[in-house]
């Protein structure tokens, strides 16, 4: 095993399925732990995420025949949440994976939640993802909240 591999992840992937009521629910396919190696973002690469408009808060890598187009991955230790928001090949054997925090897409609906005004979030796929039937159980308390495909 390579020294390097300083964490262990999950890998999280969803299928769209009924719940017995009829209502859409995103069911979580979690993979059994693989090693990662856990990096700090580099200053190249927190420039090229915000061109892109995410914030890229952690480089992990791994063995790229573990990855399968998961959308998602979390730390074994601190069962945080990471949106995969690129992968970058760096051999045939080793992937890089460019992930943000889910934990900000709720900070940005909260934030929006008690502004004045409409806002807008962009790219909110991984917030749906991350928090099942948010917009329902938002609304069901009374928050004036919608989606919107641009």
């Amino acid at each position: 095993m390579n020294s390097n591999w300083n964490h262990a992840i999950s890998l999280i992937s969803y299928n769209k399925a009924k719940d017995k009521d009829g209502f859409e629910v995103t069911n979580e396919i979690v993979s059994d732990p693989i090693f990662a190696n856990f990096k700090s973002v580099t200053r190249a690469e927190e420039e090229h995420s915000k061109k892109l408009g995410y914030n890229a808060d952690l480089i992990i890598e791994i063995m790229a025949v573990d990855y399968n187009n998961e959308e998602t991955l979390k730390d074994i230790d601190t069962q945080k949440k990471y949106a995969i928001k690129r992968t970058f090949a760096i051999s045939s054997e080793i992937l890089q994976l460019t992930a943000t925090d889910l934990r900000s897409g709720a900070a940005l609906v909260t934030a929006g939640l008690i502004a004045e005004g409409t806002t807008i979030i962009n790219d909110a796929d991984y917030i749906l993802r991350g928090y099942e039937r948010i917009i329902t159980k938002l609304s069901d308390v009374g928050a004036k909240i919608e989606i919107t495909e641009i």
